[in-house]
């Protein structure tokens, strides 16, 4: 799907039939112009609050197809008596790009009078991993 800015056209029943300025939308778009259309819907390539990220090795194709769960890397253990299986699952990189979460929301709303206004999307942050705080380190 292409990004392509369309006005909102308010109609007029008044008998003069004046004509009244279009809203108009802005939408962000790649800085550097090379890309101008959505990811596709179905896109892996998703950060941990699953918002695009653009990381083309979240997407399940690569050599070995080790990332048929949307997940990072993640290896189970299972033991039972003397025997032991491991398991690996995942591999997405599930990092945030706020240039790639951004693009084609919504950036700008001009209204009819001529103002506007300013949308600023940023992307969430962790400060600081509480894991091992709340529940104590792995055993």
């Amino acid at each position: 799907m292409q990004i392509v800015p369309f006005p909102v056209q308010e109609i007029s029943c008044a008998a003069t039939g004046g004509s009244i300025p279009p809203y108009q939308f802005d939408y962000y778009k790649p800085a550097d112009k090379s890309y101008h259309y959505l990811p596709w819907r179905l896109s892996k390539a998703s950060d941990a609050w699953s918002y695009y990220n653009g990381m083309d090795g979240s997407n399940g194709t690569g050599g070995n197809n080790t990332k048929e769960f949307n997940i990072p890397s993640t290896t189970l253990t299972l033991q039972s008596n003397n025997n032991s299986v491991t398991l690996t699952k995942g591999g997405s990189n599930r990092s945030t790009v706020e240039a790639a979460a951004k693009l084609g929301a919504l950036r700008k709303i001009t209204f009819p009078e001529g103002g506007y206004t300013i949308l600023d999307l940023e992307s969430n942050t962790v400060k600081e991993l509480l894991y091992d705080t709340l529940v104590g380190p792995p055993t």
